[in-house]
């Protein structure tokens, strides 16, 4: 089982300073305490790149990080610099929807909302077209497997 980080480590090294001994500042979800982390040892999860129950290719995640994570510290040096052009906007806009979108939290977050929502149309739809009595709506299994 892989580890794979959803804030990518070149992403997460421009808040740490590993040659000065100047590690992140991190905050933990559970109680909110402070703790200084590295970027290897932090926002990663099992088989993170990997969605088996709502993509049709599994990798997808995985496959649009390799399109912008290897080019991410090119394209921050060029907006640093003014030097940058349509590319450098597309890896960090890439970057920047990867790192907004993918993290478990919205993921969890996405997938109770999409639950709901299908909850819901299914009853729309069971009034214009019912189901047979033998099907319990309430019963149709919408479960996050996300907790």
């Amino acid at each position: 089982m892989a580890l794979d980080h959803y804030l990518a480590r070149t992403y997460l090294k421009h808040w740490c300073d590993q040659d000065a001994g100047r590690p992140i500042r991190a905050y933990r979800k559970s109680d909110g305490a402070e703790f200084p982390c590295w970027p290897a040892n932090v926002c990663m999860e099992p088989n993170g790149d990997l969605n088996q129950k709502y993509l049709a290719e599994p990798r997808t995640l995985g496959l649009f990080r390799k399109i912008w994570e290897p080019r991410w510290n090119e394209a921050v040096d060029a907006f640093r610099t003014g030097k940058f052009d349509a590319n450098h906007k597309f890896v960090i806009a890439a970057g920047w929807a990867s790192i907004s979108l993918t993290t478990p939290t919205t993921t969890g977050i996405g997938t109770e909302l999409l639950e709901r929502e299908l909850r819901t149309l299914l009853h729309i739809i069971a009034r214009r077209h019912p189901p047979p009595r033998s099907v319990k709506l309430e019963r149709f299994p919408f479960k996050s497997t996300i907790s």
